[in-house]
């Protein structure tokens, strides 16, 4: 029987089966540097000694000279990630869609962590109040995308049985149904686009708790403690998340 698979080129680009299950991402990025346990390099709990406690401005400094590579590499990605998200092309039935995505685009394309030490102090409060406020709207595009692939999947499976019994299915018939799934999968994809630009926020987010001062490792742990007891479907973002979170838990588990 015939497989529709949904956009298949945009969904390796994603990472994203035709399942709705993430693999491994295929995305390039500057590799961040992790370090296994607080030091002077690192910028970490002790980074600099007792004066990067006293005064966090300096550990920011450090972030910004020596996490730059893997900052920009985020960014960078951010960019790529988007630009093909405007490749996306809905339909007139899915404008208001279309409109949603837009403003949620817009929210991601206007963060920035900072190039100060102090928009780097408030970038874990501003970072998680950006992931509540997008995740909503992101969600809403994949949920009702996938109401919309539901109907056609029951339909492909009673063309199936027909065929199955006997019965004929015209090529037409199945060029239609190939069409409409692509159709009312490009909500879907594009949401899915939002929430891999927030995974790169999420990069940039690791690069800032591996090298930032205590107060860092502190906002993390509570504003992503909160939003992890709701997980984010997409999972590579989710993961992203984790992993920042369980770094931040390390650091402070230390101090």
């Amino acid at each position: 029987m015939r497989d529709l698979m949904i956009i298949v080129g945009v969904g390796l680009v994603l990472g994203v089966g035709a399942c709705g299950k993430s693999n491994p991402p295929v995305m390039g990025g500057a590799t961040v540097p992790v370090a296994t346990a607080p030091s002077a390099a690192a910028g970490g709990v002790d980074a600099g000694g007792t004066a990067a406690k006293e005064d966090p401005s300096e550990a920011f400094k450090v972030v910004l000279e020596k996490g730059r590579a893997a900052l920009k590499g985020a960014q960078r990605e951010r960019f790529e990630i988007l630009s093909q998200a405007e490749e996306l092309k809905f339909d007139e039935a899915h404008k208001a869609q279309a409109d949603a995505f837009k403003a949620l685009k817009k929210t991601v394309e206007g963060f920035a962590l900072g190039e100060s030490p102090a928009e780097l102090a408030t970038a874990a409060k501003r970072v998680c109040a950006l992931i509540e406020d997008v995740r909503v709207g992101a969600q809403k595009l994949v949920d009702d995308g996938n109401v919309e692939i539901k109907v056609l999947d029951d339909q492909q499976k009673e063309l199936e049985a027909k065929q199955k019994d006997g019965g004929k299915v015209s090529q037409a018939t199945w060029d239609k149904l190939d069409n409409a799934k692509q159709t009312v999968s490009v909500p879907v994809l594009a949401a899915r686009h939002i929430f891999l630009a927030l995974k790169t926020i999420l990069n940039e987010s690791l690069t800032l708790v591996e090298m930032g001062p205590r107060q860092v490792h502190l906002d993390f742990k509570e504003c992503l403690g909160a939003i992890a007891k709701n997980p984010i479907s997409f999972e590579l973002t989710q993961g992203q998340l984790k992993k920042v979170l369980e770094r931040a838990n390390y650091f402070t588990s230390l101090e």
